[in-house]
């Protein structure tokens, strides 16, 4: 019996794969633990007091209106900050960004493997995005941006299975059309350059359905989802509030002359990495070795067009980051959804890239492997090895010791601020920084926008943190 993409499913592949899991699985666990210690930060506090006193709905429309067009990170934020006592509870916002992470993951590798295996490589996905991060703490450990950014790529990443799910015309098309509609909806409302390479990406499917003569109709009615979705995300009349104050946002002109340096740079933290190119080798190997000679004419062409994907998608964000936010746009949170987007080209490219050797290979008389997936496992493991010994595996190793004191001096603030009845208190600070949990709050610098919301979220005039 074999899966979707010929990959043999016997009981020797599925303990290898279950062995597989469970090195990702204990690879995860420092990052797992490290939510439980997590607190609100920065946008967090002005947020939470803001649902504090407003109804579920009653937020999504005032932010819509007052702040922002991202209606499903609206939506979010309203249902996440309606959480009872979300300084004790915030570490279940913060399992929840990272469980939509592997979902997305899951499902998106779920359109081309078995379930045991998608599982397996949703988490090691994870596992490598977590490395990824220049920033991890504001990426993934607040939750203010993982409802704007992870959150809403996850809904990207089931789309983009779904559709080639479609494509392949597997299981049960008319759920997957509803879903996939569905999907188009929430990754769109999360933010601007989502929004856009939803609209692209319908785009691509559509073209190449033509080209693969394949029926366009469910691809043309998503795409046209998209579209009425980005008219919803862009013409938001809190768009222009939250923009109003920054001049050098707006200007078309200036953010396509201007986003080449940022766009080179990000893709150059991509290469830059070892991970990425133990991925890309296990990508290209799985193409080589379970594909055999099944290459296609179009494995070529779709290789290179996915190539000149991943700057394209770093320029593009650029354009839209620059255009949207002026200069101060390229924030850890933001680069890291970019850098996850050429994740996933860059793993889609290599697998085309093995595959097309594949069938060269096999239709020129040459070497053709006949090694099973079990070799491409190893190379996974080995993958799993360069993450447990990776200096960020070490960090989140260091950042536990330091996460209790770092948790407990937050709670410590909690119950004293709810407490004291001065209107001006002063708290003390733990004195650690642990990577994964800790950005440099602003709120630490007295007359700050940032300690303003600190000060407001427990109803006080100021708060002084020393």
């Amino acid at each position: 019996m074999r899966d979707r993409l010929n990959v043999p499913r016997t009981s020797q592949v599925l303990l290898l794969t279950l062995i597989f899991a469970a090195g990702v699985f204990h690879a995860l666990l420092p990052y797992l633990e490290l939510a439980y210690y997590s607190n609100l930060k920065a946008d967090d506090y002005m947020l939470a007091h803001t649902r504090e006193g407003t109804a579920f709905w009653a937020m999504q429309k005032e932010l819509y209106d007052e702040w922002s067009g991202r209606y499903m990170a609206n939506f979010y934020h309203a249902l996440g900050y309606g959480i009872s006592d979300p300084v004790h509870n915030y570490g279940f916002l913060i399992g929840a960004v990272l469980l939509a992470q592997f979902v997305g993951w899951s499902v998106f590798f779920g359109a081309f493997f078995g379930v045991e295996q998608a599982v397996a490589l949703g988490m090691l996905a994870l596992l490598v995005c977590l490395q990824m991060a220049p920033g991890p703490a504001e990426a993934f450990y607040w939750y203010c941006a993982g409802a704007v950014y992870q959150i809403p790529f996850a809904n990207f990443l089931m789309l983009a299975g779904l559709v080639v799910r479609i494509f392949r015309q597997s299981g049960r098309l008319a759920v997957q059309k509803m879903l996939a509609g569905v999907m188009v909806f929430l990754s769109c409302g999360g933010n601007e350059i989502l929004t856009v390479a939803t609209v692209l990406f319908l785009a691509v499917g559509v073209v190449a359905g033509r080209a693969l003569r394949r029926r366009q109709l469910t691809l043309l009615v998503l795409l046209g989802v998209a579209v009425l979705s980005a008219g919803l995300m862009f013409r938001a009349p809190g768009n222009e509030v939250r923009m109003e104050h920054n001049e050098v946002s707006h200007n078309l002109a200036n953010a396509c002359m201007n986003a080449f340096v940022p766009a080179k740079m990000i893709l150059q933290e991509f290469f830059v990495q070892a991970w990425a190119w133990a991925v890309g080798l296990v990508a290209f190997l799985w193409g080589v070795i379970c594909v055999g000679r099944q290459g296609g004419r179009l494995l070529l062409p779709g290789a290179a067009i996915l190539g000149l994907a991943m700057p394209g998608i770093c320029l593009m964000s650029s354009i839209m980051l620059l255009y949207g936010m002026g200069n101060a746009a390229f924030s850890d949170r933001v680069v890291v959804m970019i850098l996850q987007f050429l994740l996933v080209l860059w793993v889609c490219f290599c697998a085309l890239a093995g595959m097309a050797c594949s069938g060269l290979l096999g239709r020129c008389g040459g070497f053709s492997p006949k090694i099973r997936l079990e070799y491409t496992l190893a190379c996974g493991a080995f993958l799993i090895l360069i993450g447990h010994v990776h200096f960020r595996y070490r960090i989140a190793q260091q950042d536990l010791a330091e996460a209790p004191q770092w948790r407990n001096s937050h709670l410590h603030w909690d119950a004293r601020l709810k407490r004291v009845e001065t209107e001006d208190p002063v708290v003390a600070y733990s004195g650690v920084h642990p990577l994964y949990l800790d950005f440099g709050d602003p709120f630490r610098k007295p007359q700050s926008l940032v300690n303003g919301w600190f000060a407001d979220y427990y109803h006080k005039n100021s708060i002084k943190v020393k």
